[in-house]
């Protein structure tokens, strides 16, 4: 049966970080989907996962990755692939 999600049903919201907030709406061996918000000056630690893949995708503003050497900016209504065992990190 198809469920219509929201922050509001979402199956957790959690804090992570200096502020930041997330909501876990799908989470599942196949498959994880998550909203995160991260407010201005705040990043995550440099990590990698061994097998999953991620892809985040940019609602407002503007996120810098770095990805083992190399700097990206994406900007709001884009997004950005990252290979599992590539080293990342995402900055606002």
């Amino acid at each position: 049966m198809s469920e219509i999600l929201s922050k509001e049903n979402c199956l957790s919201h959690y804090k992570w970080g200096e502020n930041c907030d997330g909501w876990n709406f799908i989470s599942k061996p196949a498959a994880v989907i998550k909203q995160e918000l991260m407010p201005p000056r705040t990043a995550e630690k440099l990590h990698f996962h061994h097998v999953a893949e991620q892809f985040f995708y940019v609602l407002k503003g503007d996120a810098t990755f770095l990805i083992e050497d190399k700097s990206l900016t994406v900007h709001a209504n884009s997004g950005l692939q990252i290979k599992a065992g590539l080293k990342h990190k995402i900055m606002n």
